[in-house]
């Protein structure tokens, strides 16, 4: 934090926050307003991606504002900042600050992969505004976490490193916790098919869930806890198979959730669906992989750091993938590849791979 000599301002801080992806998925909230989840949670961040943001406080600055890529945020039609600096003041308020409780926040914040595009965006950026104020104004790791949720759900996993348990619990409490270290071999391979924004957000669409979806309520109250108990039980014995079959089996049903509903809500599209195919076929001869989709067409593949070159060398042969976007590790000879007789190159474009460590939190740096 630094405490600014000029008038401008009176301090600022420059944090960086990743992106978070669910392992057992949150879809669908009991209280919009208070942001609470239908059901628990669990989750890794993606180091590689990230939302840096810089916050300046107090001097000069009359108006709470918001800048993301360039862009200039509307504050009177983005509510979900502004009910993010009021929960930043009220939590000041309550605890006795007596010093420019009303002053004004400047954010400016930068992320290094697409908004809207099902790559969990709001959650690293809500979780660098969150992670910022903490470190301005001394607010402690659970008020960081529930004004990160405030801004948007998701966003409160991102705050922590390790293995993350976003718990539901019951009337108005929920809380987020880390529940194991990070686990240092692990990889994530984010295949990036599409950079556009949503037809549908990730907001209207679980309320649509909700009101529509018999399915949601069985998963809710019949799949999840125990998903729940068997993933953290198998990242904690560094078990990849059983924490592998978990995770794909939550992604392929929150996307059933999702058809389930009315209208349906289509975010995987044809090549979604042969990415997943790739995977499958990889994993013939040993289980080494798990896809897992959010919101989006975008894939999250994890595995660990050893199997990063055969699958990699499978995608850019199985996709249409250009050779400056594949590292060099990629270009190792997978033989596993000669048995996906029946996965054919179709119209599958990957327009960006990332590889990535996972379970980092939210850092303070040095400038944007």
């Amino acid at each position: 934090m630094v405490t600014s000599t000029e008038n401008r301002y009176r301090k600022e801080v420059v944090v960086s926050a990743p992106i978070n992806i669910a392992l057992v998925k949150y879809w669908g909230k009991r209280d919009e307003t208070r942001m609470l989840p239908l059901n628990d949670s669990i989750s890794l961040t993606v180091d590689a991606l990230c939302a840096k943001t810089r916050i300046r406080v107090g001097g000069e600055i009359e108006s709470d504002s918001v800048n993301i890529n360039g862009d200039d945020y509307d504050m009177t039609s983005q509510k979900r900042f502004w009910k993010c600096f009021a929960e930043a003041r009220k939590i000041r308020r309550e605890r006795g600050d007596s010093e420019d409780l009303e002053e004004c926040f400047e954010v400016v914040s930068k992320t290094n992969f697409p908004v809207a595009a099902g790559l969990a965006s709001s959650a690293a950026g809500f979780a660098a505004i969150a992670f910022a104020l903490g470190r301005l104004y001394g607010f402690s790791d659970e008020e960081v976490a529930a004004l990160a949720r405030i801004g948007s759900g998701s966003a409160c996993r991102s705050v922590f490193d390790g293995l993350v348990h976003w718990k539901a619990l019951e009337d108005d409490k929920t809380v987020v916790e880390k529940v194991a270290d990070n686990w240092e071999d692990l990889r994530a391979i984010i295949l990036v098919i599409s950079e556009q924004e949503k037809d549908v957000g990730s907001s209207i669409g679980m309320r649509r869930t909700v009101e529509t979806s018999e399915l949601l309520k069985y998963r809710v109250s019949h799949v999840v806890p125990e998903r729940v108990k068997t993933l953290t039980e198998a990242y904690k014995k560094r078990d990849f198979v059983m924490m592998g079959n978990v995770v794909m089996a939550d992604s392929d049903q929150l996307h059933a959730v999702c058809l389930d509903t009315r209208p349906a809500l289509h975010y995987m599209n044809d090549s979604s669906r042969h990415i997943v195919k790739i995977v499958e076929v990889f994993n013939a001869s040993s289980f080494r992989a798990a896809y897992s989709f959010d919101a989006g067409a975008n894939a999250c593949v994890f595995l660990k750091h050893q199997d990063v070159p055969a699958f990699l060398a499978t995608v850019a042969k199985y996709a249409q993938i250009s050779e400056d976007v594949i590292s060099n590790p990629a270009k190792s000879k997978s033989t596993e590849a000669e048995s996906l007789l029946g996965v054919l190159p179709k119209n599958c474009s990957i327009s960006n791979v990332i590889i990535s460590t996972v379970g980092s939190g939210p850092t303070v740096i040095d400038e944007l």
